[in-house]
C-alpha cells in the first residue's frame, strides 16, 4: 500500500515530463550562447609559504602584499564568473526567442 502511494505519483510525474517539450541536440547547436571567458577557467594562487622560522617585518610585509594582490585577482575572476552567470539566463531566452 505504502509503495504504491509513492510510486503512483512518480509515474504521474514521469508521464508528464514525457509530454513536455524537449530539445533535440541540433536545437542546441544552433543557438548562439556566448561560451565563458576563459577567465573563468583560472585557478586562483594558492597562499604564499612562510618558512618555519621568525620573519623580518619586511619578508611579513611582502608575503601579505603577495597574497593581497592574489586574494584581489580571485576576486576579479570570480566577478568575471558571476557576471556570466548572471547573464547566461538572459542569452538562453534571447537564443530562444530569435528561433
Amino acid at each position: 500500500m505504502k509503495l504504491s502511494k509513492i510510486l503512483t505519483p512518480l509515474a504521474l510525474l514521469w508521464v508528464l515530463t514525457a509530454c513536455a517539450g524537449s530539445i533535440g541536440l541540433d536545437d542546441l547547436a544552433a543557438l548562439d550562447i556566448p561560451p565563458a571567458p576563459p577567465a573563468a577557467f583560472e585557478a586562483c594562487a594558492d597562499p604564499v609559504k612562510l618558512p618555519d622560522r621568525a620573519l623580518s617585518q619586511s619578508e611579513v610585509e611582502a608575503a601579505w602584499l603577495t597574497d593581497r594582490l592574489a586574494l584581489l585577482t580571485c576576486g576579479d575572476l570570480l566577478g568575471v564568473v558571476s557576471e556570466y552567470a548572471v547573464g547566461f539566463p538572459a542569452a538562453l531566452i534571447q537564443a530562444f526567442n530569435n528561433e
